[in-house]
């Protein structure tokens, strides 16, 4: 199992038993490790599919997503998920969610052309709250960061653009772009919070 991004990736250890729960779930433990691992890779490679038009790097992106779920299946079932592990899943869903419907969006009029192109500053928003660089443990950020209230706006300037047309592709472009936006509107708090259990987790160690 591979995924881009990553060092050779390692066995997943069954968790212990938790006949001896006492201790709150390690955050570090090898299978949080793997799957925060291929969700950072994946966003690395959503953004470089759409910042470059790189269609075998979106589909990376959808599989580093599916490969998170497959760690998680091996050692839990959905009935067991704690929290973080939740999120983390839930997290590499969307993304996944979010390249595939990139590599079936086009870019058939000027809307479609101007969403597509404001997109990889929220997935770069989203990796900067999951993967925060070292200088963002100190300082405040400098960056531009994107702004979730937009998608909404975005949204509407889709919905009256396809309604301004009888093409079919332009339409189902648009309704795979609305809905990619739908993903991206889930994924940036969940990206907010494991960032913020993952960082947690790296002080305690």
């Amino acid at each position: 199992m591979r995924y881009e991004d990553t060092p050779p990736a390692v066995r997943v250890r069954k968790k212990e038993s938790s006949c001896s729960a006492k201790e709150p779930p390690r955050l570090d433990s090898s299978l949080i490790s793997q799957m925060s691992t291929a969700t950072i890779a994946a966003v690395r490679s959503a953004l470089r599919g759409l910042t470059d038009g790189d269609g075998a790097a979106l589909a990376q992106a959808a599989r580093n997503g599916h490969i998170v779920e497959e760690l998680f299946m091996q050692e839990n079932d959905l009935s067991q998920m704690e929290s973080p592990e939740r999120d983390l899943l839930d997290l590499a869903k969307r993304l996944s969610h979010v390249a595939s419907l990139a590599v079936e969006a086009g870019r058939e009029d000027d809307v479609m052309k101007s969403v597509m192109g404001e997109l990889p500053l929220y997935i770069k928003t989203i990796l900067d709250d999951l993967a925060p660089s070292p200088a963002r443990c100190y300082l405040p950020s400098s960056g531009v960061r994107a702004s979730k209230k937009r998608l909404s706006c975005i949204k509407d300037e889709l919905v009256n653009s396809m309604a301004r047309t009888s093409d079919p592709k332009t339409i189902r472009s648009g309704i795979s772009i609305f809905k990619l936006i739908e993903h991206l509107e889930e994924a940036m708090p969940l990206a907010i919070k494991v960032g913020i259990a993952l960082s947690k987790a790296r002080k305690r160690i």
